[in-house]
Protein backbone atom coordinates (compact mmCIF):
# COMPACT_ATOMS: atom_id res chain seq x y z
CA UNK A 1 0.00 0.00 0.00
CA UNK A 2 2.73 2.48 0.98
CA UNK A 3 4.36 2.44 -2.46
CA UNK A 4 1.08 3.17 -4.26
CA UNK A 5 0.17 5.98 -1.84
CA UNK A 6 3.66 7.50 -2.19
CA UNK A 7 3.45 7.31 -5.99
CA UNK A 8 0.00 8.88 -6.13
CA UNK A 9 0.89 11.58 -3.59
CA UNK A 10 4.05 12.45 -5.53
CA UNK A 11 1.95 12.85 -8.68
CA UNK A 12 -0.49 15.19 -6.89
CA UNK A 13 2.37 17.25 -5.43
CA UNK A 14 3.94 17.51 -8.89
CA UNK A 15 0.64 18.61 -10.41
CA UNK A 16 0.18 21.24 -7.70
CA UNK A 17 3.69 22.55 -8.35
CA UNK A 18 2.89 22.95 -12.06
CA UNK A 19 -0.54 24.51 -11.55
CA UNK A 20 -0.39 28.28 -11.59
CA UNK A 21 -3.59 28.65 -9.57
CA UNK A 22 -2.26 26.53 -6.68
CA UNK A 23 -0.62 28.33 -3.78
CA UNK A 24 2.95 27.18 -3.18
CA UNK A 25 3.79 25.61 0.13
CA UNK A 26 2.82 22.66 2.28
CA UNK A 27 -0.49 20.83 2.00
CA UNK A 28 -2.93 19.08 4.29
CA UNK A 29 -4.10 15.49 3.88
CA UNK A 30 -7.42 14.14 5.14
CA UNK A 31 -8.65 10.58 5.06
CA UNK A 32 -11.67 8.64 6.28
CA UNK A 33 -11.48 4.95 7.18
CA UNK A 34 -8.73 3.38 5.05
CA UNK A 35 -7.99 6.85 3.66
CA UNK A 36 -6.79 7.85 7.13
CA UNK A 37 -3.82 5.56 6.70
CA UNK A 38 -3.19 7.13 3.31
CA UNK A 39 -3.11 10.61 4.88
CA UNK A 40 -0.62 9.46 7.52
CA UNK A 41 1.47 7.67 4.90
CA UNK A 42 1.62 10.88 2.88
CA UNK A 43 2.73 12.78 6.00
CA UNK A 44 5.50 10.27 6.71
CA UNK A 45 6.64 9.95 3.12
CA UNK A 46 6.65 13.69 2.37
CA UNK A 47 7.39 15.29 5.76
CA UNK A 48 8.42 18.65 4.31
CA UNK A 49 5.38 18.88 2.03
CA UNK A 50 2.55 17.71 4.32
CA UNK A 51 1.98 20.18 7.18
CA UNK A 52 -1.20 18.60 8.56
CA UNK A 53 -2.79 15.17 8.33
CA UNK A 54 -6.12 14.01 9.71
CA UNK A 55 -7.48 10.49 9.98
CA UNK A 56 -11.18 10.24 10.74
CA UNK A 57 -12.37 6.81 11.86
CA UNK A 58 -9.04 5.50 10.55
CA UNK A 59 -8.60 1.84 9.85
CA UNK A 60 -5.39 -0.19 9.63
CA UNK A 61 -3.26 2.62 11.07
CA UNK A 62 -1.08 0.18 13.03
CA UNK A 63 -0.72 -3.36 11.74
CA UNK A 64 1.96 -6.03 11.65
CA UNK A 65 2.63 -5.30 7.96
CA UNK A 66 5.93 -3.75 6.93
CA UNK A 67 4.13 -0.88 5.19
CA UNK A 68 1.84 -0.02 8.11
CA UNK A 69 1.40 3.78 8.40
CA UNK A 70 2.51 3.82 12.04
CA UNK A 71 5.98 2.72 10.99
CA UNK A 72 6.49 6.18 9.44
CA UNK A 73 5.79 8.01 12.71
CA UNK A 74 9.43 9.00 13.23
CA UNK A 75 9.50 10.73 9.84
CA UNK A 76 6.21 12.63 10.28
CA UNK A 77 6.53 16.36 10.95
CA UNK A 78 2.90 17.27 10.25
CA UNK A 79 0.35 18.26 12.85
CA UNK A 80 -1.74 15.10 13.24
CA UNK A 81 -5.34 14.50 14.16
Amino acid sequence: MRAAVARDTAAVLELLARTTSARPGPIGAVGYCMGGGYALTAAGTFPTRVAAAASFHGGWLATEKADSPHRLAAQMRAQLY
